[in-house]
């Protein structure tokens, strides 16, 4: 406001996950200017695409009620799958979601859960028993969500677990040939719920 900004849009992890969106409603009522407050109903870059893409949009000369549209779109689209090593991380974080069934007797596997883009919650999506049929089991199915979606934005992250990021960034390089690629080491928020070795997906398809 004091460099003269007329109207904000704002973007906050998943409510389910944090409080900071709720928060961010009750400053964006006492503002003196037009405040738009979007739950992103995800963790890392379900949020950060969606930022991004209000970011361009307003580059390219986007209304504040665009804006808020396209950000909605993207996050319409958005598919998030995470492999984990153990479910032991996602327990203690307290951030299971519904995977909260899998509690108790199946903590020896290899669990694939997914974000659920309209309740930002986490969900059970698939148990492994070795590590190589959990990473078949993602990325078979976070390509199946993407519906064979074109002009692909996909971002690898990782656990502490580069080298198999990499792998994957290679893999979906040569067999998609996404507009855009990235990879980097999960947040905090969904690396506390995760622990290290998890390996995610997240994108959206444009068209």
């Amino acid at each position: 406001m004091e460099q003269g900004a007329t109207e904000a849009a704002i973007l906050t992890v998943s409510s389910a996950m944090s409080g900071t969106f709720n928060m961010a409603k009750q400053a964006a009522e006492e503002a003196p200017i037009r405040v738009e407050v979007i739950d992103s109903k995800g963790p890392t870059m379900t949020l950060g695409w969606q930022v991004l893409a209000g970011a361009r949009a307003r580059d390219e000369g986007a209304s504040l009620d665009e804006i808020v549209a396209k950000v909605a779109r993207v996050r319409a689209g958005m598919v998030q799958l995470v492999a984990m090593e153990t479910l032991e991380y996602l327990q203690y974080g307290g951030r299971i979601g519904d995977a909260v069934k899998w509690v108790g007797n199946v903590l020896k596997v290899k669990p694939l859960v997914s974000i659920d883009h309209e309740s930002g919650r986490v969900q059970p999506t698939g148990l492994a028993r070795t590590q190589r049929a959990l990473k078949d089991m993602f990325y078979k199915r976070f390509f199946e969500q993407l519906k064979g979606g074109k002009k692909l934005h996909i971002a690898v992250l990782h656990g502490n677990a580069l080298e198999e990021a990499q792998k994957l960034v290679d893999r979906i390089n040569d067999e998609f040939n996404p507009v855009e690629l990235l990879v980097n080491i999960t947040g905090p928020v969904l690396g506390i719920n995760t622990g290290p070795g998890a390996l995610a997906l997240c994108g959206y398809a444009e068209e």
